[in-house]
């Protein structure tokens, strides 16, 4: 189903934030000695991950918006009745008037995902990212980690795609992958997207000992879509930092689409 307008189809990123209790941007939050959260405060809403990229995204707001967008209002509410408690500050009228707006929102999907930057030189689309995530309390949000990203797709030798990527913790404990997932998608107009072709590559990359560092390596998929069609990848990644007792984190990106003449090369939609 077409959501996106052509133009605002550049590749994915993914949702929530960054910050600090006060001001809540990434150039305040702490980089070492996360704040404790368990996994039965996430489930209660005592504390909210988050995720992101743009380092001017309040920390709070964007974790509220995520816990919704994942099916937690509960969670965020009480985030936002407890912060509430602590902080009297404009920031908190955003976050009430944030759950009041969400209420009648369309539900999203378990993992959400938001905009983000992908490039296309030729017939190669990547999108590298580097999220920074955090876990956030009613007093502040206090940074884990960071993880970079890549992903390339390659429509050069249609009609065979390749995919290939890594993962890397740049900052901040190991990682415990327990899902990547990437998969090809049909665009069609006036219809559920279809899943044409899940990435076996990436999902080699999930589970065991906890890492700092993954190649996902390149994978071919030869019957690389229709004549007519109008493609894009979607990636989904949670993973638990190496700490006890920690919640995981959820995130996800979108690629530009790319289309299949009736004649001639695929070629990347800007």
């Amino acid at each position: 189903m077409r959501r996106l307008t052509t133009k605002s189809m550049i590749g994915g990123a993914l949702i929530a934030l960054l910050g600090t209790a006060l001001s809540a941007t990434a150039a305040q939050a702490s980089p070492s000695s996360p704040r404790p959260c368990t996994a039965a405060d996430f489930v209660t809403g005592a504390c909210l991950t988050a995720v992101v990229t743009d380092p001017t995204t309040p920390a709070e707001m964007a974790a509220v918006r995520q816990a919704v967008a994942s099916g937690r209002r509960s969670q965020a509410e009480r985030f936002v009745h407890e912060r509430g408690i602590v902080h009297h500050d404009k920031l908190q009228s955003r976050l009430e008037g944030t759950l009041h707006d969400s209420a009648s929102a369309e539900p999203a999907s378990p993992v959400a995902a938001a905009a983000g930057v992908g490039t296309v030189s030729g017939y190669v689309q990547e999108i590298r990212d580097t999220p920074t995530y955090l876990y956030c309390g009613a007093s502040s949000c206090t940074q884990v980690g960071k993880l970079f990203v890549r992903w390339t797709t390659n429509i050069t030798f249609y009609p065979t795609v390749t995919l290939d990527g890594e993962v890397d913790v740049t900052q901040g404990p190991s990682v415990i992958l327990s899902n990547v997932e990437c998969r090809t998608r049909d665009d069609i107009n006036n219809a559920p997207d279809v899943t044409v072709k899940t990435w076996s590559n990436c999902s080699a990359i999930e589970g065991g000992a906890p890492i700092s560092y993954r190649t996902i390596y390149p994978q071919n998929w030869t019957q690389g879509g229709g004549k007519g069609e109008k493609y894009f990848n979607q990636y989904n990644v949670t993973f638990r930092p190496n700490i006890t007792g920690a919640p995981s984190f959820s995130f996800s990106w979108q690629t530009q689409r790319y289309y299949i003449p009736s004649s001639g090369h695929p070629y990347w939609l800007s």
